[in-house]
């Protein structure tokens, strides 16, 4: 792989997420994107937020203004918190909830591969969890 081959996109507890689906789209679009590669790794900080959740929510609360607070405390009274933090209690399951995302997200068209993958930070590897290969010819609509 070359500089420029590859774009990256990170994010805290690398989930895919509205705004994440929305840079895909821009890479698509502009840079001609083809295929998507969703890489959780182990070792996470985003199975940490599962250990520390009311800590984050505190340290969130602590630096929002009052209104914002009060609607991350009603989010989080409605259980609703996991949207706003991604926690990941199995890796690889949060794999394919990522790629099934993308793959059910109408912007995605499935002339775009999608393939879910698990590095290990222990010992370097590469481990693919799942894949959707792409549907060439078809464009979006």
């Amino acid at each position: 792989m070359k500089l420029g081959d590859a774009e990256v996109l990170r994010n805290a507890g690398g989930r895919v997420t509205l705004d994440m689906i929305r840079s895909l789209v821009v890479s698509q679009e502009i840079l001609k994107t083809t295929d998507i590669f969703v890489i959780h790794h182990t070792d996470c900080g985003g199975q940490a937020a599962v250990r520390q959740h009311g800590m984050l929510i505190q340290a969130m609360l602590d630096k929002l203004p009052f209104l914002f607070g009060l609607v991350l405390r009603l989010l989080d009274t409605l259980s609703m918190t996991g949207l706003l933090l991604k926690p990941i209690r199995n890796l690889e399951r949060s794999i394919y909830e990522d790629v099934e995302k993308l793959k059910s997200n109408p912007m995605v068209p499935e002339s775009i591969g999608i393939y879910g993958f698990l590095y290990s930070t222990e010992d370097g590897s590469l481990k693919e969890i799942t894949r959707r290969l792409p549907v060439r010819g078809k464009k979006l609509q």
